[in-house]
């Protein structure tokens, strides 16, 4: 069972990586496709020290889910833009969902109404954790549009990982992906160089660490993907959600010029139902699945 634990790895790491790109977004980067350019950027020197290190051979359909990253990349950044971080990672929710129909007719990943159940639970403390209090009514945000394109593009690519890994192995995959990613992020680099240029030293290295954070957190998921189903790790990935509000609120309360969320009384017991939803669906899925 140490695909869980390389899951719930991934999802501390990630959930870090939000919260730090919340506050680059508020007051460093002004077009969230300046991350996507220097992530590419970053993203050369791993794919350099994995093929010099690790004699990685090239593998063109492992390269091409760089296409994928980059367009969730940018998806990921708007969204980041205009949300609070811990309902971004929270619309993420609906992700198991799509993951566990496209596993199922797919990779032939099926499990008991128990297993079922925890996902269905961990998706509704997501949908919790989304809703909007304005003017006295819930609503959603207005970033859904973005989120849902984000769950149809992320579900695919999370399947072709889970394929890909099968055949040539994590290393690998992940490496090409890193590859891919630098090769078609080119134009981005090349266009907006002189944008990222003027951003502030303190935003440039607060980025390096968020990406830094970020990395580890998909290789570990990549580790996760090649012991465990694709179906029970989605899911778990959710989680993400529920730490990133848990960090945000802490932040806030005593950091507020790092991050700053609402935490009024109302909001605060809805989120903490939510993750309580999500802490009971994701012991059924490690029992269960």
């Amino acid at each position: 069972m140490s695909w869980i634990l390389f899951t719930l790895l991934a999802v501390v790491l990630w959930s870090t990586s939000n919260v730090i790109d919340k506050n680059l977004f508020l007051y460093y980067f002004k077009r969230p496709i300046f991350g996507v350019g220097f992530q590419a950027m970053l993203a050369s020197v791993y794919a350099l020290l994995a093929f010099i290190i690790f004699d990685v051979a090239f593998r063109f359909a492992p390269f091409m889910l760089g296409a994928f990253w980059l367009a969730l990349l940018l998806l990921y950044f708007k969204a980041m833009k205009v949300e609070e971080a811990s309902r971004v990672a929270a619309y993420f929710s609906g992700i198991p969902a799509m993951v566990a129909i496209l596993a199922y007719f797919f990779l032939g990943e099926r499990f008991g109404i128990m297993t079922y159940l925890g996902i269905g639970l961990i998706i509704s403390g997501g949908i919790l954790l989304s809703i909007k209090k304005h003017k006295s009514k819930s609503r959603l945000s207005k970033v859904l549009p973005y989120i849902l394109l984000f769950i149809l593009i992320y579900s695919v690519y999370s399947i072709l990982v889970k394929h890909y890994v099968n055949i040539y192995g994590f290393l690998t995959v992940f490496s090409n992906m890193q590859l891919g990613i630098f090769a078609l992020g080119i134009p981005f680099i090349l266009i907006y160089r002189k944008d990222i240029m003027k951003i502030r030293p303190r935003g440039l290295i607060l980025f390096a660490v968020s990406h830094f954070f970020a990395i580890l957190a998909l290789f570990s998921f990549f580790l996760a993907a090649s012991q465990g189903p694709i179906t029970l790790i989605s899911p778990l990935l959710e989680l993400q959600g529920a730490v990133v509000f848990i960090s945000a609120t802490i932040l806030t309360l005593f950091l507020p010029k790092i991050i700053k969320e609402d935490i009024s009384k109302d909001h605060l017991i809805l989120k903490a139902i939510a993750v309580f939803c999500m802490t009971i669906g994701a012991v059924l899925v490690s029992m269960y699945g």
